[in-house]
């Protein structure tokens, strides 16, 4: 049979004594400087422009979003009744790449998420004349 001895407290840390008072100072200070960084790494997700547009997609790859470097975020939605696919810095391709479902399908980008990408984002669907809304923040 295993026993497991539990400690109410850590009594000590390298050698020194700690109080309930220094872990909680300890904790505070950690909390603080958390908040800090996130602060600091969401700072730049923020955006000041909002582009909205809209592109006609059809059986042939058109640029639905050009690439940016000033971008951080990018929301595409389908609009249409037909599946529309999209491709990262590539001629798109019917099923390949991300689906966007007809009636709605959408997909979102931003740093914060981790798909960011800046460069030029390709369209294409499997009928003429399909909607695609795109916005972009900057």
């Amino acid at each position: 049979m295993v026993q497991i001895v539990r400690t109410p407290d850590i009594p000590y840390w390298g050698g020194t004594t700690l109080t309930g008072r220094d872990i909680s100072l300890d904790l505070a200070r950690l909390d603080i400087a958390l908040s800090v960084l996130r602060d600091a790494l969401l700072a730049d997700e923020s955006y000041t422009t909002a582009t909205h547009g809209a592109v006609t997609v059809g059986t042939t790859s058109v640029v639905a979003l050009s690439a940016n470097s000033n971008r951080v975020y990018a929301l595409f939605i389908n609009d249409s009744d037909t599946v529309i696919y999209l491709k990262l810095g590539a001629t798109a391709v019917v099923n390949q790449g991300i689906r966007l479902n007809a009636s709605g399908g959408a997909y979102e980008m931003s740093k914060k998420i981790g798909n960011l990408y800046k460069e030029a984002i390709n369209a294409i669907t499997s009928a003429a004349n399909k909607n695609l809304l795109v916005i972009e923040g900057v």
